[in-house]
This record gives C-alpha cells, structure tokens and sequence, in this order.
C-alpha cells in the first residue's frame, strides 16, 4: 500500500514491485547483527577505494564489501550482481534482482522506502543505492561515515540535492558524513578520517 509518494517517482513500477517482493521478505536490515562505529561507503565515480572494514557498496562498483545495498528498480541491474554476501534490498526493486542474488549465493535482507506502508524497517534513499547506504550507516548507528567514489555528478546530478539532505539528515541524528571525492559532504582523507 502506498502512503505518500513524490511525484517524480514511476510510482506503479514501485508498487508493483514491492507488491511482488513483499511476499518474499524472510529477513530484514533488522536481521542484521552489524555493529561498528565507522563505515566506508564505496560508489563508482572512483576506482580506488580504502583498503578498510566494514563497508558498504553498490554492485555496480564491484568490489567486496560487508553489505552491498541496491534500490534500482531496473532489471538490467542484475548483471552487476556477482558476488556472494549480504545484500539490503529496497522493496522496490525488480523482481528478477533478488533472484540473482540467491543464484550467487548472497543472502537479502530487505527494507521499504519511507512512503510504503509495509511493517518492515524504512530508511529514506531519494532512489540512489549510495544514499540508501548512508540512511543504512545511520540505521546502525554508525558514527563515522567516508564516502568514496560517491561524486553524485555528472548522470547522478539528478540525486545531489537528495543527498544533501539526506545526509543533513543522519547527521542531525548522530552520524558525521565525509567524503574523499565530490562535494557532496566535508572533504577529509581517509588518514584523517581513521584518526577520529
């Protein structure tokens, strides 16, 4: 059921989607025992990320990491998927991604947008699987958060604004945001950033 939904949304692929998806939720990002105080978010506006643990990336970046976060609703995403681990889902997405997930042996752990009323955990994620990873640190109340490879230009510069405040957001609840690469947050080295 949708309760609220912006209008720039393709509201009934959501719907749909979540509709299907619902009846598969075995876990969810409540399921998941993560606990740190500092996390690595890797996106692929770079190819050389921090040699750090935990992080948490999209597929598309293709590097291991201890959560790979995905809310495209496309299809054609699940060729990024190759790897084998833990996966947070929005209800969103195509049906056909958490299918591919299984065949490598990953496990999906799912959560829903702010505007569905589904009783599953909701985080706000302004439909980019980067911010969805930062709403996700906040959920676990990760303290420090490094963005890496998350620039949000370019053919992403329809999300910047949403990034923005989203991470406005989290650090007004506790979490601090930084970021190597871009300008969507303080800039800070990953040196720096290990000292905090």
């Amino acid at each position: 059921m949708i309760k609220y939904v912006p209008s720039h949304l393709e509201t009934n692929t959501y719907f749909q989607n979540a509709r299907m998806n619902i009846k598969n939720v075995k876990h969810t990002i409540a399921d998941l025992n993560f606990q740190s105080d500092k996390v690595v978010i890797c996106g692929r506006g770079a190819t050389d990320h921090p040699d750090f643990q935990p992080r948490f990336s999209t597929p598309t970046t293709n590097i291991e990491s201890e959560l790979y976060v995905v809310v495209d609703h496309s299809p054609q995403y699940a060729r990024f998927i190759n790897k084998p681990g833990n996966y947070a889902l929005s209800l969103i997405v195509n049906p056909e991604l958490p299918k591919k997930i299984i065949s490598v042996e990953g496990r999906i752990y799912w959560f829903s947008t702010e505007y569905l009323e589904y009783d599953i955990p909701k985080i706000r994620f302004e439909r980019n699987s980067g911010i969805a990873a930062i709403s996700l640190a906040n959920y676990f109340h990760v303290k420090y958060v490094l963005l890496s490879g998350m620039t949000l230009d370019e053919q992403y510069r329809e999300f910047f604004e949403g990034g923005k405040s989203v991470i406005n957001e989290v650090e007004s609840r506790g979490t601090k945001v930084f970021t190597i690469h871009g300008n969507l947050t303080k800039k800070m080295t990953f040196v720096e950033w290990c000292q905090l």
